[in-house]
């Protein structure tokens, strides 16, 4: 449909706090790795072992 004007939808609930829920995520990320150092060598091991 050619000549119709593209309407701009609002951003989203998530679209709108994107930058708040990466910061959230890399925060936890940071916490899980300070409360269990050892994990990421665990993981590491397991994901091999296939």
């Amino acid at each position: 449909m050619e000549g119709q004007p593209k309407v701009a939808r609002k951003p989203g609930f998530f679209e709108k706090y994107l930058t708040v829920w990466v910061l959230v995520c890399i925060g936890i990320g940071i916490l899980l790795g300070k409360a269990l150092p050892g994990m990421g060598k665990r993981w590491t091991r397991c994901r091999w072992r296939r």
